[in-house]
């Protein structure tokens, strides 16, 4: 027989029990304050139908919305990156014509293309161009199926291609033709 099947069981001093019952009732309480607060957040961020939907499938948009919000999470992504790349060919042209102040404009272009790391900045800007443009369809494409959200952020979104656009179409103009007014 083993030695611990015939010591009686040693009952729980009544201290020890009511240790054990305080700890439970401060951790059931802290639990039920962090899930409260979380709720309560999801609620003022998504509205309570939405954080309905967040809770059961992991997004805060009906399925009719939520492929939208993901086509529009892409194109911000997309728009970061044409917008870095817009303010480096900028810089550079800036550098360009600091540097050549007195030169032609086929030097300041042959210098900008050097400063901007790029192979074929023609072809670049022309990249760059056609990119912006399919952003701007693609944001054109989200149904807003009624969605304030979505609106809005289209809407922001098409403001910002648009402001986007015009940078890198005084870029192309300058390339093409030479105007020194660009990056001053």
């Amino acid at each position: 027989m083993n030695a611990n099947m015939l010591t009686p069981r040693r009952r729980p001093s009544e201290v020890e029990s009511r240790s054990e019952v305080s700890w439970s009732l401060i951790l059931t309480g802290a639990i039920a304050s962090a899930s409260t607060y979380c709720v309560l957040r999801l609620v003022s961020r998504y509205g309570l139908e939405g954080a309905i939907w967040y809770v059961w499938e992991g997004s805060p948009y009906p399925p009719e919305i939520r492929e939208g919000m993901e086509t529009l999470n892409g194109v911000e992504a997309n728009m970061s990156v044409a917008k870095t790349h817009l303010i480096n060919l900028e810089e550079s042209l800036a550098a360009a014509q600091r540097n050549n102040a007195a030169k032609t404009f086929i030097e300041i272009r042959q210098q900008w293309e050097d400063q901007s790391g790029c192979k074929d900045l023609r072809l670049t800007l022309a990249q760059l161009s056609d990119d912006l443009d399919k952003m701007a369809a693609s944001v054109d494409g989200v149904p807003s199926a009624g969605s304030k959200v979505v609106k809005d952020r289209k809407k922001s979104f098409s403001k910002e291609l648009v402001r986007l656009m015009e940078r890198a179409d005084a870029l192309i103009s300058f390339y093409k033709s030479g105007n020194t007014q660009m990056g001053q």
